[in-house]
C-alpha cells in the first residue's frame, strides 16, 4: 500500500505542549521567564536576610545573657567583699567596747572607790591620790569611736543595692545611721565634761600640799567626782546595749556569708 503524504511545513509540537499567547501575559495567567526567575530570586534573598537578622537577634540575646550572668557574678562577688567588710569593722567595734571602753570604765570605777577609801584619813597620801587621779584618770578619751569605713564606701557609691538581703541592710543601716549617731552624739557630749573634770584636777597640782589636802576633802569634790561617775556609767550602759543589737547583726552577717560556699 502507499503511504500518505506528509507535509514538509507542518509544525512538529510535543504532545499537550502549548505556546503561551501573548494576551495570557498580560492577564497574568502566565509570567514572563525573567519575571518569574527575578521574583524566585528576590524569595531567596527575603528568606537570607531574614535568616541574617534571626542570628544576630540569637547572637545579641545570647551575648546579653553572658553578660547578664557576667555582671551577677561580679555583684555577687563585691557583695560577699562589702558583707565580709561590714562584719570586720562591727566585730573591730565590739572588741573596742569590750576592751577599751569597758575596761576604762572599771578602771574609774576603782578609782572613784579607792578615792573613797582613802579621802577621810586625817592623813592624806597626796602622792597616792596623785597616782589615782593623773596616772589613771587624766588619760587619753575613753569614748566610742565606731569603725565606719565598709558602710561609708557602700552609701558613697550607691551600693546599697548589692547586698541581696534588703532587711538586713536595714538593720545595718539603723547601726549606722540611727544607734551608732547617737552614741556619737553622747560621746562628744561626755568628752566635753571629761575634759572640764580633767581640767579641774590638772588645777589642783598647782596648790601647796597643803590646799590639795582640803581641796581632795572638800565635799563638792566628791560630788563632782560621783557626778563624772554617773554620766559615765550611763554612758557606758547605752554603748554596752548597742553592742548586744550589733553581736546579733554580725551573726545575721555570718548566715548570709553561708549562702555564698
Amino acid at each position: 500500500s502507499m503511504e500518505e503524504p506528509t507535509s514538509a511545513h507542518a509544525p512538529l509540537l510535543p504532545p499537550n505542549t502549548s505556546t503561551p499567547s501573548p494576551d495570557s501575559y498580560r492577564d497574568g495567567t502566565h509570567n514572563p521567564p525573567d519575571q518569574a526567575s527575578r521574583a524566585g530570586k528576590f524569595s531567596k534573598y527575603l528568606l537570607y536576610a531574614v535568616g541574617e537578622i534571626l542570628l544576630v537577634v540569637i547572637g545579641i540575646l545570647i551575648a546579653l545573657q553572658i553578660d547578664g550572668w557576667n555582671n551577677h557574678r561580679i555583684d555577687r562577688e563585691l557583695e560577699y567583699d562589702l558583707l565580709i567588710g561590714l562584719k570586720d569593722d562591727l566585730s573591730d567595734d565590739i572588741k573596742q567596747i569590750e576592751g577599751r571602753v569597758n575596761e576604762s570604765h572599771l578602771d574609774l570605777r576603782k578609782t572613784i572607790n579607792r578615792f573613797d577609801s582613802v579621802v577621810h584619813l586625817e592623813q592624806l597620801d597626796l602622792q597616792y591620790l596623785d597616782s589615782l587621779f593623773y596616772n589613771r584618770c587624766i588619760r587619753p578619751r575613753n569614748t566610742f569611736f565606731p569603725q565606719t569605713g565598709t558602710y561609708q564606701s557602700i552609701i558613697n557609691n550607691g551600693n546599697s543595692n548589692i547586698i541581696g538581703n534588703v532587711e538586713l541592710f536595714k538593720e545595718i543601716q539603723r547601726i549606722y545611721d540611727r544607734y551608732y549617731v547617737a552614741l556619737m552624739s553622747h560621746s562628744n557630749r561626755l568628752d566635753v565634761f571629761n575634759d572640764q573634770f580633767r581640767y579641774t584636777m590638772v588645777k589642783s597640782r598647782a596648790l601647796n600640799d597643803t590646799d590639795r589636802g582640803l581641796f581632795f576633802k572638800d565635799q563638792s569634790t566628791f560630788n563632782e567626782l560621783e557626778h563624772w561617775l554617773e554620766r559615765n556609767i550611763h554612758y557606758n550602759r547605752n554603748v554596752n546595749d548597742e553592742a548586744k543589737d550589733v553581736r546579733i547583726i554580725i551573726d545575721k552577717i555570718d548566715l548570709e556569708l553561708r549562702k555564698f560556699d
